[in-house]
């Protein structure tokens, strides 16, 4: 916690970084913590108030050393300069020095450093390690529970595959969950196929699709940079498919579009359309929205008349609905109407 305003620091959440370091006592505050007296070159700590000037290199290294007897924090910093090759202007790596380093943070309870242990032993990344699953479950399960939050990631992986431990699908469910509130976009992908498409596998959790749409909502309606930096452009298809599972799911999966139903076919067609964009759309979804479109053009979206008599009778097609492409009618009374009614609230614009 920032030890001025009692707000999280840094434990591992893939969206933010450790924030502001003083050198002057060793800590690290949050940034809106960080106030500066007077201009960008002068500053007062907020911790022990020491005046100071910009710091120069060997002033830092100097309290790093000294911080780094006691302070688990530091011990991290430097194990990953040294891990990294950005210590002291050299750009190579000492794997050794940079373990010493990492295993006296862990050892001091520092939960990004037992979450970093648990890497290695499970990836053998450089083979400074052999792959242990039981080392790399032990350091990620301190690492949880000391509220790493990708830590509950991987522990919840383990638990689901019987990786050094057995198949715990509660357990499993439970690391995932403490993930999703903390708003790691894969743990809320799992979470919303864990209430529609697992939940045979996991004991206990109902099917919902309220609940799956909570959760993949959270995903798709984050910023776009969250999105591509997590990979989680499937989550459009999936918030699409969920969509219309819900709307469907007391009607027998029949789309019904005369004027009332509950599925904003619109809203679907546009998270569908969003996905093929970013071509993360199968071909089974393909034909989702195919079908879709072919009952869209069957009735006029108010009146209900076939689409064969009005051509019948007026010798063309219905007009559409040009923000959202999708919804037809026979007339503008009939396309006035069906807004008043409902479609306002339904039309979104084509992606």
């Amino acid at each position: 916690l920032c030890p001025i305003c009692l707000d999280p620091l840094y434990a591992g959440h893939c969206d933010r970084r450790y924030d502001c370091w003083m050198p002057c006592c060793g800590n690290y505050i949050c940034p809106p913590c960080n106030v500066s007296a007077g201009d960008q070159n002068f500053y007062e700590c907020p911790l022990c108030r020491q005046h100071f000037l910009r710091f120069s290199d060997a002033y830092v290294e100097k309290r790093k050393q000294m911080h780094a007897k006691t302070k688990p924090h530091i011990q991290m910093m430097i194990g990953r300069e040294y891990f990294d090759g950005k210590r002291g202007g050299i750009c190579e790596s000492n794997d050794k020095k940079a373990i010493s380093y990492i295993k006296m943070a862990a050892e001091g309870g520092h939960a990004e450093a037992q979450a970093f242990l648990g890497e290695l032993y499970a990836t053998n990344q450089r083979g400074i390690f052999e792959k242990s699953p039981k080392d790399s479950f032990y350091w990620r399960e301190l690492a949880a529970s000391n509220g790493h939050i990708i830590a509950h990631m991987e522990l919840a992986k383990m638990y689901f595959w019987g990786k050094a431990c057995e198949v715990n699908t509660q357990l499993y469910h439970r690391a995932v969950t403490f993930a999703a509130h903390h708003q790691v976009l894969r743990a809320q992908i799992l979470m919303a196929k864990a209430y529609s498409y697992l939940n045979t596998d996991i004991e206990g959790i109902p099917k919902s699709y309220e609940r799956a749409k909570y959760w993949i909502g959270k995903v798709v309606h984050s910023t776009e940079l969250e999105i591509s930096r997590e990979g989680c452009f499937g989550a459009y298809a999936k918030y699409a498919e969920t969509l219309l599972a819900l709307g469907t799911q007391n009607t027998n999966g029949v789309i019904y579009v005369g004027g009332y139903s509950s599925v904003s076919v619109p809203e679907i067609l546009y998270w569908f359309r969003k996905a093929a964009h970013h071509n993360v759309i199968t071909p089974i979804q393909v034909k989702l929205v195919e079908k879709c479109h072919v009952i869209g053009s069957r009735y006029c979206h108010c009146c209900r008349m076939s689409s064969v008599a009005y051509e019948i009778k007026s010798k063309g097609e219905m007009q559409k609905c040009k923000r959202c492409n999708w919804a037809r009618y026979c007339s503008r009374e009939c396309q006035l109407r069906h807004w008043r009614g409902g479609h306002k609230n339904d039309c979104k614009a084509i992606y």
